[in-house]
């Protein structure tokens, strides 16, 4: 009886779970310098909709400390250079990995990573190596479960739920 009663839950767990979309992390590693004004990568692709997390021994900074510099990170999304941050820096050093994520853009296909500073900065990045990082978050096609396995679930939700009210009377 214990088995029986705990199908159709089973069922409607099952069901939830065929339907619900999968998140998958990309991680790109930093491939190109380690000292510049502006440096990109190019990488295979995947579809993304946002930067979750940079991690690794990474500064910027402003070399001549007479000007604000600007610091941005670009994606290439869809073939189309993306800047999805830029940051003021004024007499400060900042990591990499302090930059607030997640960074959300529009979902697409990202095959570049590219990292500047204002021209003539002098180096404006610092200490980028194998070890930097960046994580991205591909939402996968949502999983739709087959027609035919909804009519199995869903009639094997019904018979339980008859045989309870049959055992009930």
């Amino acid at each position: 009886m214990l088995q029986k009663t705990l199908l159709a839950p089973i069922a409607i767990v099952l069901l939830s779970l065929l339907s619900t979309s999968v998140h998958a992390g990309n991680i790109v590693t930093w491939t190109g310098g380690s000292d510049f004004d502006t440096d990109s990568i190019a990488f295979a692709g995947f579809t993304a909709d946002s930067l979750v997390n940079i991690t690794g021994p990474a500064i910027y900074h402003e070399h001549t400390f007479s000007n604000s510099d600007t610091a941005s990170l670009a994606i290439r999304l869809d073939g189309v250079w993306t800047t999805i941050y830029s940051d003021t820096i004024t007499n400060t050093t900042v990591n990499l990995s302090d930059i607030p994520t997640p960074i959300s853009f529009t979902q697409g296909f990202v095959t570049g990573l590219r990292l500047s500073g204002s021209p003539g900065s002098n180096q404006t990045f610092h200490g980028l190596s194998s070890l930097t990082t960046f994580e991205f978050d591909s939402l996968s096609v949502a999983s739709v479960p087959e027609p035919s396995s909804l009519a199995i679930l869903a009639i094997g939700g019904v018979v339980v739920a008859g045989r309870r009210s049959s055992r009930r009377r």
